[in-house]
Formats: structure tokens, C-alpha cells, sequence
């Protein structure tokens, strides 16, 4: 790890033994429903990003993916140290992460940025709309295809910073 990555850790240190408690306990029925793991970063850390998203808050989305077809109680730990392999890149442009849909038992996915298709996931579909918005304003005359990749797709993935 590098010395901004360090520093993340710094942080993330200082509510370590809240992490650890709620780990050795979560299957204590005081806190099994309401537990569900934690997620510091949820893209790369990099040094003053054009772009910060503070204080997102994913839900349980990562912990139903973990146990969905079983009867599991896995709570993801998506921190430095614990999960690194998570911070390589932001996956809100993922194929399938925000838009997808069951047709005739089967499943379709689509690229993130074919906002003409149906939302599976609302919580991406909202951070690409905000980002849509965003480069609309900065790019007045830009023009949006469904089909295509926006022009700042690879600007944003590269100076984005998604922390919670």
C-alpha cells in the first residue's frame, strides 16, 4: 500500500474494534437483522479525485449477494486490509450492475450506460444519472447515445472517489 492508502487505513483503524465487535457477535440476535457488514471505499482511493461522493450508503446489497440461494449470515468487510482486491476499480460500469431484467425466465443484462433500459439496480442507475448530470452541465453540447460510452467515462472512473 502506498502512503495515501495508509492513510485511509489510518482512519479506518480508529473504528476497528467497532468492526471486530460487531463481527464476533453477528449471530447474536440483537444484532443479526441490522448488521449486514461494512464498506469504507467503494472505488479506488486516489489523491484529490474531481469527484467525491461522501457518505454513501449502499445498503445490504453486497451482503444479500454474498448469501442469496443460501442460509448464510457472510457480512462483507470491504475495507483496506480486508478486502484489497475490492479497490481496483468502481464497479458502477460494470455490465449488469445497474441495468438488467428477466425476460421469458431468462436474464438480460446491459451496459450502465443504456439508460433506456430497465433498472435492476437503483442504487448505480442513480450515481450514473448524477454523473450524467453533471458532465451535462460541464459539456453543454454534448450529446448522450444510449448505445454508446459517454465521452467522460474513462475521465470519471479515473478521478471518482466513492466513500462511505
Amino acid at each position: 500500500m502506498g502512503i495515501l492508502e495508509n492513510s485511509y487505513k489510518t482512519i479506518e483503524n480508529t473504528f476497528q474494534p467497532l468492526v471486530d465487535f460487531l463481527e464476533k457477535n453477528k449471530e447474536n440476535e440483537k444484532y443479526k437483522n441490522k448488521y449486514k457488514g461494512i464498506t469504507t471505499l467503494l472505488s479506488p482511493v486516489q489523491y484529490k479525485p474531481d469527484i467525491l461522493f461522501l457518505g454513501i450508503n449502499p445498503g445490504p446489497g453486497a451482503y444479500r449477494e454474498q448469501n442469496k440461494d443460501q442460509n448464510t449470515n457472510i457480512t462483507p468487510l470491504k475495507m483496506l486490509g480486508k478486502d484489497e482486491e475490492h479497490f481496483f476499480k468502481l464497479d458502477w460500469f460494470k455490465r449488469n450492475t445497474s441495468r438488467g431484467r428477466v425476460t421469458n425466465g431468462k436474464w438480460e443484462s446491459y451496459e450502465w450506460f443504456q439508460r433506456d433500459k430497465p433498472i435492476n439496480n437503483i442504487f448505480p442507475a442513480r450515481m450514473i444519472d448524477i454523473l450524467y448530470n453533471f458532465y451535462e452541465y460541464k459539456y453543454p453540447d454534448m450529446i448522450v447515445h444510449n448505445d454508446k460510452v459517454p465521452m467522460w467515462a474513462q475521465e470519471v472512473e479515473d478521478k471518482i472517489v466513492v466513500t462511505n
